[in-house]
């Protein structure tokens, strides 16, 4: 760990992060070209299909000509060897397009005949060669000879919604998988018969499923749902049961799964994978009801890349199972299976910054402070729900901590016991103490408003304070300093109150968050770097971060408290700053 910093980062697991789109990733699927090598497909709201070495880097430059985001992408071999790509979103046409990842070009027309958005496409084989199956808001499932265009087969489906096609051979038979809320269905795609199912709801949305088929030709079925319920299916025995994360702590809740695909370990043993809205992806070993699930962790670098939306498992050169993602973000990574990270319990921590109370770091995590041990993680010791969500904390004079959160300030000693709540703006989320009895809340809608904490009330009318949104808030000596939408830096005089300074800390004025180090004022905004500037707005240092910061707090002795998108605190004195 590097001398200036203190406190802890949980580790990352060995990955490579091979590209990212420019915008949120929605799919990603595999293929060999027919000098052998393995690339990866993926697709996005970037309207293109970009293709990858899964060892790092691009390979060639995106392939255009969809003009909309694209939702699904699956790839195959022709009789010929040729790989091909199949791609669905929201074009106008509602239509299959089929491509050429090696020319970049389509290979026909569109096939059309949905009626609406088509959401999802999954390529299978048949008795007589490949075969494309494509889901649609329109009710319906339609079969495709991708060689000669034609639509062999409508599945029809009325006032069901079919969502996200898996693939799978009963014997020489395709089986296809579909999900309808919170139920799946199961089809013969030659036939159009709808066929039996184990009976299991997730009494939720069921996000995504995975399909394997042993040697013996035993056909197990993982789904997961939107309420982090992860169930495996054995269609022979007809018996459902629900994976349990015995990991689960009394601070957390189950994050919601996004995405699912069987994989075999080194040792042959089967292992599900499920990507979660958390930014992990959780390794199960589906024979076992109850199970603490290891992770497969990397460092966010927005908030945008929390969902692992797609999954897909290829085998590496070394013969071993390799996993490919893409996130809500666009950013695709290879993770190594074999290498996990033990589960971390409560290690999904608050955005809202660290306080210190009576020499403890405290932070917020969801509707509750807890304490952080020695080792940088969550202790047994927090404090009682406060039935709202914590969206800034600041400290007070005596070790006392106030917090606010869906339109109320909370007031805490330093035992994190509540001794007083009131009611503040609906849309307050920033918080800081003044001097005397007094905190200034930030409201998203532009104003800043002051409050006396002896009375719970507020102690006067709110002021604008920025054209838009009022970002953050530092306390800085006896002047408050805020920041907006509008990219200004202002320090306010208190009593009384009147603006005393105004600068633009960057160029572009994207700086979104703010603490006081001593007389300097620290900002951070869309990128890894932490700086520091004077009251005069003139630059005292910097400091680069690993991620992109989400919270800034001012500690005692001069060090700087740093939250990341990840949940994770970091906190860095101010000396080694360079200049």
């Amino acid at each position: 760990m590097p001398e200036e910093v203190i406190g802890y980062r949980l580790p990352v697991s060995p990955h490579t992060v091979v590209g990212s789109h420019d915008g949120s990733g929605r799919a990603i699927t595999h293929f060999t070209t027919p000098d052998g090598r393995l690339l990866l497909a993926t697709c996005g709201d970037d309207e293109v299909i970009r293709l990858w070495n899964p060892l790092g880097g691009a390979v060639g430059q995106p392939i255009t000509g969809y003009g909309e985001t694209m939702r699904g992408i699956t790839a195959w071999l022709t009789a010929d060897g040729e790989p091909r790509i199949a791609t669905v979103g929201d074009d106008g046409g509602n239509g299959v397009w089929l491509w050429d990842p090696m020319t970049g070009q389509p290979v026909s027309a569109p096939l059309a005949g949905h009626g609406y958005y088509v959401s999802d496409v999954v390529a299978f084989p048949s008795p007589d060669g490949p075969r494309l199956a494509s889901v649609s808001d329109d009710h319906t499932m339609r079969i495709w000879d991708p060689g000669t265009g034609e639509q062999l087969r409508v599945i029809e489906t009325p006032g069901h919604w079919l969502g996200e096609p898996s693939v799978f051979l009963d014997g020489d038979r395709p089986r296809i998988l579909t999900r309808d809320f919170s139920t799946l269905r199961l089809w013969d795609p030659l036939t159009g018969e709808e066929l039996p199912l184990p009976d299991f709801d997730h009494e939720d949305l069921i996000t995504a499923t995975a399909v394997h088929t042993d040697a013996e030709g035993r056909v197990q079925v993982a789904s997961v749902s939107r309420n982090g319920t992860v169930a495996v299916h054995d269609l022979a025995s007809g018996v459902s049961r629900e994976l349990e994360d015995a990991g689960l702590g009394l601070l957390d809740v189950p994050d919601g799964l996004c995405s699912a695909a069987f994989f075999h370990a080194d040792d042959g043993a089967l292992r599900l994978a499920t990507g979660s809205d958390a930014a992990d992806i959780r390794i199960w070993d589906p024979a076992l009801t109850e199970q603490s699930p290891q992770v497969l962790r990397g460092r966010r670098r927005s908030w945008n890349d929390r969902e692992v939306r797609g999954l897909t498992v290829f085998t590496g050169a070394d013969s071993r199972a390799r996993l490919a993602s893409i996130d809500s973000g666009g950013v695709v990574r290879v993770w190594d299976p074999s290498r996990p990270l033990a589960r971390v319990v409560g290690a999904t921590l608050g955005h809202a910054g660290l306080v210190v109370a009576a020499g403890r770091h405290v932070v917020p995590v969801a509707d509750q402070l807890v304490v952080l041990g020695a080792d940088g993680a969550p202790s047994d010791e927090f404090s009682e729900p406060t039935g709202s969500l914590i969206e800034d904390c600041s400290p007070l004079s005596g070790n006392g901590i106030i917090t606010v959160g869906d339109g109320e300030a909370v007031v805490w000693n330093a035992r994190l016991e509540e001794i007083a709540r009131f009611e503040v703006g609906q849309w307050d989320d920033g918080v800081v103490a003044l001097p005397g009895d007094l905190v200034a809340t930030a409201s998203r809608w532009g104003g800043i408003r002051l409050w006396s904490l002896d009375q719970g009330r507020a102690a006067g009318e709110p002021f604008d304070a920025h054209e838009g949104g009022v970002l953050d808030l530092a306390r800085l000596g006896d002047q408050l300093a805020s920041v907006g939408d509008d990219g200004w830096l202002r320090l306010w005089d208190v009593q009384p109150w009147r603006l005393a300074a105004e600068f633009r800390p960057e160029p572009d004025g994207d700086v979104a968050l703010l603490a006081s180090v001593g007389d300097l004022i620290a900002t951070a905004g869309s990128e890894p770097v932490v700086r520091l500037w004077t009251r005069e707005g003139e630059p005292a240092g910097s400091i680069a971060v690993d991620g992109m910061p989400e919270a800034l707090s001012t500690l005692p002795e001069g060090h700087l408290g740093v939250g990341f998108l990840d949940g994770l605190v970091v906190v860095r004195p101010t000396p080694r700053w360079r200049r």
